[in-house]
């Protein structure tokens, strides 16, 4: 099983135009963000982690490391975000993760929202990531603080 790269990079969403400027933190997988993988790049959608209240960040890794329950209608973690609101109304990329003796496993993603009971839009082809547990925790641990 090959092993993917996990990392948290800061990004800064531009403002204007009705947008609000964000700092946050976003998932780089093998070196691309999360949003194109999902063939979405152009998507409004940002990390879930590094803004916002102190409390939600740290909830956000706390679901990424299973210690809280998935927070999506499905099963799966939010991922990416409205970067307006954070709110899964406005809908969210979301997947599920699992974890093994050794790694943790990004897979089954889709796009989702609160009012429907299944999701909008899903990403078969994408993944799954397999991230060595140990790289993993440290990453999250390593960002446990950075709220912008």
């Amino acid at each position: 099983m090959l092993m993917s790269s996990l990392q948290l990079k800061p990004r800064q969403r531009p403002g204007g135009g009705g947008r609000t400027e964000k700092a946050f933190l976003d998932f780089v997988i093998d070196g691309r963000p999360l949003l194109d993988h999902l063939g979405s790049s152009d998507s409004d959608f940002i990390g879930r982690l590094g803004w916002g209240p102190v409390q939600e960040h740290r909830q956000g890794i706390e679901h990424l490391l299973l210690k809280l329950p998935p927070d999506a209608p499905s099963g799966r973690v939010q991922l990416l975000i409205c970067p307006e609101c954070g709110d899964l109304g406005c809908g969210a990329f979301t997947g599920r993760i699992e974890k093994s003796d050794d790694c943790f496993v990004w897979r089954d993603f889709a796009f989702e929202n609160d009012h429907e009971k299944v999701p909008v839009e899903t990403f078969p082809d994408v993944g799954p990531f397999h991230f060595e547990k140990r790289a993993y925790f440290a990453e999250l641990d390593r960002h446990r603080e950075d709220v912008k």
